[in-house]
């Protein structure tokens, strides 16, 4: 019986195919990365690929687009257009932070940071419209191509990400293994380090929001002190 058994346990050794499903090892082929492991790009179905290729063009796009319109809010001296350049510089900020979410949640197959580029793409489309919507005619005019821009490919991007969340997903075992209790920690991982970078991009849009404010109050209080003191001066 200890002769069979032993035989059994060395043709396993030499098979890994003949493991069950849950005790073969983990993939190799993952590529380590400080901010966790991630596919290779033969892994990648063909319809993936595309996808994330038309996603970074579309985004390196947008960021074209919306430096351009920095660059031509900045050259302005109008109030408006300083309240402009705020809301470009926030879209700015927004799009790096899209890109860098679909990267992970592609290459990783992670769902918190597909989720999290969903609301990011979304954050960015609510923005375009009600800075659209509220701009005079002359700013619609200049404005009117980055609002068709993300708009159009925001919606694109809300679809077919959301198609990708609810594909299968094995990435958990394939770094955490058969154990439940690891995967969940795996999971916990990816949750809270994409709440945080979700986080680190909600106060540094309400930190450029502050500034802008804080520069408004400044301007107006300078103004105040100004016309007191020519008050004074005429008056004496």
């Amino acid at each position: 019986m200890d002769e069979r058994s032993s035989l059994l346990d060395n043709q396993q050794q030499q098979n890994p195919d003949l493991l069950s499903p849950n005790l073969r090892p983990r993939h190799p082929n993952l590529i380590p990365t400080p901010c966790g492991p991630i596919k290779s790009w033969s892994e990648l179905s063909v319809l993936v690929r595309l996808y994330f290729c038309f996603t970074l063009a579309s985004l390196l796009a947008l960021l074209g687009v919306t430096s351009s319109s920095i660059y031509k809010q900045h050259m302005n001296t109008d109030v408006s257009d300083e309240d402009n350049f705020t809301v470009s510089l926030i879209q700015l900020i927004g799009i790096w932070f899209c890109i860098y979410y679909i990267s992970r949640g592609v290459l990783q197959e992670n769902r918190q940071e597909l989720v999290a580029f969903v609301l990011s793409v979304l954050g960015v489309m609510i923005r375009s419209v009600v800075n659209f919507s509220v701009v005079g005619s002359k700013g619609k005019q200049e404005l009117l191509a980055r609002f068709v821009c993300i708009v159009c490919l925001g919606v694109v991007h809300v679809f077919c990400t959301t198609l990708l969340i609810w594909r299968p997903n094995m990435m958990a075992f394939r770094v955490s293994g058969a154990l439940e209790s690891l995967q969940e920690q795996y999971f916990l991982l990816n949750l809270c380090f994409s709440m945080v970078t979700f986080d680190l991009q909600t106060q540094v849009h309400f930190i450029l929001l502050l500034s802008q404010k804080a520069k408004k109050e400044q301007a107006e209080g300078f103004e105040k002190v100004c016309l007191f003191y020519w008050r004074g001066f005429r008056a004496s």
